[in-house]
């Protein structure tokens, strides 16, 4: 069974065209269910947030072709806020300032 993306693969996106360029784990498992909602929900919903908050992955945009798998493409961080609290305990007012920024507009 050959892998569903592969190094040097071209995806049409909506506003752009990307190619697949490193692997980013050994191993990649992928679980899919054909036209699930999730996907496009995901996208919906970082679309309706993502200009209220700087601490959301800004959607860049949705591939068209090939259309199966569902893809989106996300900006990449760095790092995140949970690996950052494995590198530090965030204390209470900490944990509380983070959620109220993120919720704040």
């Amino acid at each position: 069974m050959s892998p569903l993306l592969r190094i040097g693969q071209i995806l049409q996106g909506k506003t752009n065209t990307y190619t697949i360029t490193k692997q980013l784990h050994l191993y990649v498992f992928l679980a899919h269910i054909h036209d699930h909602w999730r996907l496009p929900n995901e996208a919906k919903i970082l679309q309706r947030f993502q200009s209220k908050t700087a601490f959301i992955r800004p959607l860049l945009d949705e591939i068209v072709i090939p259309n199966d798998p569902q893809s989106i493409v996300l900006r990449y961080l760095d790092d995140d806020l949970m690996s950052e609290t494995y590198k530090k305990a965030l204390s209470r007012c900490e944990l509380e300032f983070v959620a109220r920024r993120f919720w704040k507009r």
